[in-house]
């Protein structure tokens, strides 16, 4: 038997070997580089140094979440990706199981946690039994840091340990101290999730034939801030609760002087666009991407922006400048995928069709290679973006319970296919 894993759902990537039970190479990072940058690096150096034959794998395991939406992203297109050209099986792993698993055998419940924002984690509960096999106490679930310590008090004997670890554990570890008894800390080599616990945990499954087709797996995503989940859902609420007046504003403005006199056209976002692309997150969102955020990711080889921009002639302002950009779009690619990140219209060209071209750009742009089709979340009750989307051809496909916060509400998963 032999497995390899990946690990990609935090800020740490990790590659992994494992062979009739002993690990035989890890090679993890936790730097400044992205994971698509470093991913494929250390699989080939975990491969080489094992002098691994990739096509005498039995399986490769996969890191399933929740965890972050890139990284889960990087990860799953990577083990697709090998799974299909190698024809092998692909074993899911979840992460809280394998950060759980990474702190054993210990002598009471340990806890992994993941930051979810706005006091809520990703957690779950374990216990390792007397045969040291590592047993679910509470399955995975998203709660506030009060729920958390209500649900231990509930589980937990009163002299029984509980072990935090995770990233939810530095930013609600003092709280918990002071609410939940016997609490401990993991130390720093336990708290974050590794590739070989994901490829020890994917042996087993393995062994237990919970193997599946890469085709049929999908992460689990964390839960983001609001802005952030916004951005992933395309044209928000506030975008569509305007007067009237400001809705027909863009329309009006690329009428009033004659059809001819200011022109709206759609074009690849390159470095110059980055100033005004920051100013409009700005006016859009809360919590908006910074520039020098928005030119790491427009120099990633995975993400895809386009501008809708609009042009004047010189005689119609005063303005120096003849071109300003009206909206933008953004879009992650992973296999054949491509997931919507980022719309944005300024209020003044709202209405006046950007959103609907900025739409298209995409279109041609997943037809152009060849992709399987474009998804996206849009909270249940924002009738006016899913009737964009709609009208651009969008399906509704599932339902993600709980995905949005304050208020809290279900996402509404829709799909464009083009094969």
């Amino acid at each position: 038997m032999q497995i390899l894993a990946i690990e990609s759902s935090s800020l740490t990537a990790g590659a992994a070997i494992i062979k009739d039970d002993v690990v035989l190479a890890e090679y993890s990072v936790s730097f400044k580089k992205t994971h698509s940058q470093t991913l494929l690096p250390m699989i080939d150096e975990v491969v080489k140094m094992t002098e691994t034959n990739l096509k005498e794998l039995d399986a490769i395991a996969i890191s399933a979440g929740p965890g972050s939406f890139t990284g889960l992203r990087i990860g799953s297109a990577t083990a697709k990706g090998l799974c299909l050209a190698l024809d092998k099986p692909l074993v899911e792993v979840s992460t809280l199981e394998a950060m759980a698993f990474g702190c054993g055998p210990y002598n009471g419940l340990i806890c992994p946690m993941i930051d979810a924002r706005r006091r809520q984690v990703y957690t779950a509960l374990y216990r390792f039994d007397e045969e040291l096999n590592m047993v679910c106490v509470m399955e995975p679930k998203l709660l506030l840091v009060e729920e958390l310590a209500q649900n231990l008090k509930e589980l937990k004997s009163d002299d029984e340990n509980v072990l935090f670890t995770g990233d939810g554990m530095h930013v609600h570890g003092a709280w918990l101290k002071e609410n939940v008894s016997k609490s401990k800390m993991a130390p720093a080599v336990c708290s974050t999730p590794r590739a070989a616990a994901v490829a020890e945990l994917g042996a087993k499954k393995w062994r237990e034939g919970k193997a599946i087709n890469a085709d049929d797996h999908r992460p689990i995503y964390l839960k983001k801030s609001q802005a952030e989940q916004e951005r992933e859902a395309g044209i928000y609420t506030k975008r569509f609760s305007a007067s009237g007046r400001e809705r027909n504003a863009g329309k009006d403005l690329l009428t009033k002087n004659g059809s001819d006199a200011v022109k709206l056209s759609v074009r690849r976002m390159c470095k110059a666009d980055l100033l005004a692309v920051a100013q409009l997150e700005k006016e859009c969102f809360a919590e908006a991407w910074s520039e020098n955020a928005l030119a790491e990711s427009l120099a990633e080889a995975n993400y895809v922006f386009f501008v809708a921009v609009v042009s004047k002639p010189s005689c119609m302002a005063d303005e120096k400048d003849t071109e300003e950009i009206a909206g933008y779009v953004g879009a992650y690619l992973a296999a054949d995928e491509l997931s919507i990140t980022n719309v944005a219209v300024f209020s003044s060209y709202r209405r006046c069709g950007a959103a609907n071209q900025l739409m298209k750009a995409l279109d041609a742009f997943a037809q152009e290679k060849n992709l399987y089709g474009i998804t996206l979340e849009v909270r249940v009750s924002n009738n006016a973006a899913i009737a964009l989307y709609e009208k651009n051809g969008y399906e509704k496909s599932g339902i993600r319970k709980g995905f949005y916060s304050k208020p809290k509400e279900d996402a509404l998963i829709m799909w464009k296919y083009f094969q």
